[in-house]
């Protein structure tokens, strides 16, 4: 006699709510707000030509990619010919021009201002209730004043012109506050303390009004799929590149298509460090904006990889991952860094916190391997979840050559609880490896202007600053933890390094981003890295222990040893010779094997689902589940590696 699916759903809630109660308290939230002001974070959700950003943080200035994060104090530039649009939330966007110079000054939930000292911007809000925005030009400030299209432009003296397209718009004075609708063009000059206000007829539409229509399209769709909560943006482009189920245990998931073979979440695109979140994930997909910053991921065992997004409003996070390291142990040095995405209730030891800059460098643990300890947690990973790179490349911003970790590899593995202990590098603030043209620069005289509005910009600390933070706290102080201690035995596992100084604690000096031993190991506890047999599965000459695996010109090297049929029916791979190398090691335990890489291939790119620009067509309609809508999907520009 089969269940009913009422009582299989009732089953699988209980087993949920079970699981969330023995999580740790970390498991049992997910919201990971940052508690101050000015820590909001706006999505570039489309490219079109040179576009740019200049962190607050640094004098970096990097080529603007899609899915890169805009945080208060960061400039934003383009260049002839350009478009871009950065999305403020799920219902506001600003839509920018060619020629543009613009400066956040203020990014969180209860006030978003921005400086335009030159070009034309478009400030789309698509529902009256969206947290208020605001442009502050040399002359006046502008604010949508209801739901619809606001144009403001700035020329090179100055000048501010603004017209509202749809709607209606406050234009702010000393003198007063003046109400503006469609039909006509309000013309500024002279200093914000006292503009000249002139009105002209309305300004005529041109490509810069079409393609804020175009744009238009697939975020009004998305406002109708309520499968997301209220404030995520980026949910436009789900229905363009995957199809909504209903799951019995979850509820509504997304499941993406048109991805390659090998593919998991996290592994298409590359870290960058901000100030404020630490190390942040930018997917490389076009719609790898809200599954990563938002909800969990899981393996469905039919449809495959599924994003759970949150069922409430939570804050936006760099990354729901775990971080692990290979081999050695902690404060042994490592030389491969690794993480996996956390499935629906998993615990969680965010990286980021309280505090002026936000990332406790000092707050980090070591858990071993145990396999309990995995089986109940962490279930990702079984379908090769775990996605890592070399240290070296992590920090050059290398993510090009990843390797895929199986779950026979996971002997000689820690969980990282806490901040990674990795001191970033001046490649890590980049979005890209390509450099930003010269002509996109900030022109600074530009900013020296006296703007409306309040001219307080967001503080950020300095990078140096961030780097020499890692100096001050670079010997880490944690216990490991054994995550079944509150069970009342101790599963430690066997073999557990610990610091002969204290033995209570692990010494890690982070030095240029390398974890070092605080202290060298006595010899006669020092051993090679063959002296386990459990290595003699990684020897080169096993011509079966690894591979190598183009998809869309990302090079994926596997260690899975024999290969077995893929667990996804539909994946097909294409093995290509790999050599394994291993380098021998005076420490305590052993490191994971390093892989020698080919030449390096191409920057990786995303295969979008059809060649045809995409300014003003839409993808093929999802197939099956509750797809919904066909949404406008954004493009995510040519070279956005």
């Amino acid at each position: 006699m089969h269940a009913s699916p009422i009582r299989n759903s009732a089953l699988a809630a209980a087993l949920a709510l079970a699981a969330l109660a023995l999580a740790p308290p970390a498991a049992r939230a997910q919201s990971y707000a940052a508690p101050d002001a000015g820590t909001g974070v706006a999505r570039i959700g489309f490219v079109q030509g040179p576009v740019a950003v200049q962190r607050g943080d640094s004098d970096t200035s990097t080529q603007a990619v899609l899915n890169a994060p805009v945080l208060g104090a960061d400039y934003v530039t383009t260049g002839a010919g350009a478009r871009a649009e950065i999305q403020l939330d799920d219902v506001t966007a600003l839509r920018l021009g060619p020629n543009v110079q613009l400066r956040f000054t203020r990014l969180d939930a209860s006030r978003r201002e921005m400086q335009l000292a030159e070009g034309t911007v478009d400030l789309r809000v698509l529902r009256a209730n969206a947290a208020p925005a605001q442009i502050d030009t040399p002359s006046v400030a502008v604010r949508p004043a209801s739901e619809g299209s606001v144009r403001v432009s700035v020329d090179a003296d100055g000048g501010t012109r603004v017209a509202v397209r749809s709607g209606r718009a406050d234009v702010l004075t000393p003198q007063g506050t003046r109400s503006l609708v469609p039909g006509t063009t309000l013309v500024a000059y002279g200093l914000a303390a006292q503009p000249v206000i002139q009105y002209q007829a309305a300004l005529a539409s041109d490509d810069f009004d079409r393609f804020n229509g175009d744009r238009d399209i697939g975020e009004l769709r998305a406002l109708s799929l309520a499968y997301a909560p209220p404030g995520v943006a980026g949910v436009n482009d789900l229905a363009s590149y995957g199809t909504w189920y209903d799951d019995t245990t979850y509820g509504q998931i997304w499941v993406p298509t048109l991805i390659a073979p090998g593919w998991a979440p996290y592994r298409d695109g590359r870290w960058a460090w901000e100030d404020r979140y630490g190390w942040t994930w930018i997917g490389y997909e076009p719609w790898g904006w809200a599954p990563y910053h938002y909800g969990r991921w899981f393996h469905h065992p039919h449809r495959g990889w599924a994003w759970v997004p949150a069922r409430a409003a939570v804050a936006w996070s760099p990354a729901l991952v775990s971080f692990v390291t290979f081999g050695g142990g902690p404060g042994l040095g490592f030389d491969t860094i690794g993480w996996l995405p956390l499935a629906p209730f998993e615990p969680f030891s965010p990286w980021w916190g309280t505090g002026a800059s936000f990332v406790t460098f000092n707050r980090t643990s070591f858990v071993p391997y145990n396999p309990a300890y995995w089986r109940h947690w962490h279930g990702d990973a079984r379908y090769d979840g775990i996605t890592a790179v070399r240290r070296q490349q992590f920090l050059a911003g290398d993510f090009a050559h990843v390797v895929r970790v199986p779950p026979d590899r996971l002997r000689k593995i820690e969980l990282v609880h806490g901040s990674l202990p990795v001191a970033p590098t001046d490649a890590n603030l980049r979005f890209t490896a390509h450099p930003a043209p010269p002509q996109l620069a900030v022109r600074t005289t530009t900013f020296r202007r006296t703007f409306a509005g309040d001219s307080a910009v967001t503080p950020r600390t300095a990078f140096a600053q961030q780097r020499a933070a890692f100096e001050q706290h670079r010997t880490l102080a944690a216990p490991a933890i054994d995550p079944w201690a509150r069970f009342g035995k101790d599963r430690t596992t066997t073999g557990a390094v610990t610091n002969r100084t204290a033995p209570a604690a692990h010494g890690v000096t982070v030095i240029d981003g390398a974890a070092q031993p605080s202290q060298p190991a006595p010899p006669e506890t020092r051993r090679g890295a063959h002296a386990s047999a459990a290595w003699s599965r990684f020897e080169a000459s096993s011509p079966a222990s690894s591979r190598t695996e183009t998809h869309g010109g990302v090079t994926v090297h596997d260690l899975s040893g024999p290969h077995e049929a893929a667990p996804r029916t539909t994946e097909t791979t294409h093995a290509g010779p790999a050599r394994a190398t291993e380098t021998t090691r005076t420490t305590e335990t052993t490191r994971a094997p390093e892989v020698t890489h080919a030449a390096p291939a191409p920057p990786p790119r995303y295969v979008p689902p059809q060649s045809a620009p995409r300014t003003t067509q839409s993808a093929p309609a999802p197939q099956g589940g509750h797809a919904g809508a066909q949404g406008h999907h954004a493009e995510h520009g040519s070279a956005h590696r």
